[in-house]
């Protein structure tokens, strides 16, 4: 058995070498060149990676880099096999009412967000990788509250900000079809802008819910979850 698995593994050995190994001649002498070679297994992720150049993918679902449901598209461009560069665009909206939400009463919540980024991802191996960028995200905040005496309590306010992005995910590529998925991931703001900031209400709460919401959604980071993908490489 011993000298069966050598000799399988001195065969397997003489392939390797055949195969990733050249003969040059120099006067009138042979020499065998060996060459510096990464093994892929074949039909991988990593092994379909090889001869493509670009990348165009649909966001369908997810949550980041704004604090809302996310859509979007990305633009890449593969640096190597083991490299991407990344432009992504999303959009995305958070509306919410209460149980109750009616003409003359319940409270009412819409937020819309739009960003656009420049991120590098590297794969580690077949198909996980790591990403880190940077987006511009832009959000709209409006909080109504109808009151059972009629009145009407609103909150709103617009702003900006710069904010770093790491995300883990898995990317798995055939022919020309990629489906990917960056599972968790978190944005961190460098810096931030509010403005258009009104609260129309008489509640002390209202004026500090407001200031909270904005400090929320603008100025503090937050995670970013399970936002699929899927398009092609070329």
């Amino acid at each position: 058995m011993m000298r069966l698995t050598l000799l399988i593994g001195a065969l397997s050995f003489s392939i390797w070498a055949r195969a990733e190994s050249k003969i040059e001649e120099s006067h009138g002498k042979k020499y065998l060149i060996m060459s510096n070679v990464t093994m892929i297994e074949e039909n991988s992720s990593r092994h379909h990676r090889i001869d493509k150049d670009y990348q165009a993918t649909a966001l369908v679902f997810g949550i980041g880099p704004s604090v809302s449901k996310t859509y979007g598209v990305h633009f890449g461009k593969y640096l190597d096999i083991d490299s991407v560069l990344l432009l992504e665009i999303t959009g995305g909206t958070n509306d919410w009412s209460s149980s109750n939400y009616s003409g003359t009463s319940g409270t009412k919540q819409e937020i819309s967000s739009s960003s656009i980024g420049l991120h590098y991802k590297h794969f580690t191996g077949n198909s996980f990788y790591l990403r880190i960028g940077a987006d511009y995200r832009i959000l709209k905040y409006k909080n109504t509250s109808l009151n059972s005496d009629l009145t009407r309590d609103t909150r709103s306010f617009e702003g900006d900000s710069i904010a770093a992005n790491f995300q883990i995910g898995n990317q798995w590529q055939w022919e020309s079809f990629t489906l990917g998925c960056d599972w968790i991931g978190y944005s961190a703001p460098l810096t931030s802008n509010i403005r258009n900031f009104e609260v129309v209400s008489s509640l002390d709460y209202e004026h500090r819910w407001a200031k909270e919401d904005a400090d929320m959604y603008i100025k503090k980071g937050h995670f970013n979850l399970l936002r699929f993908y899927m398009g092609t490489s070329f």
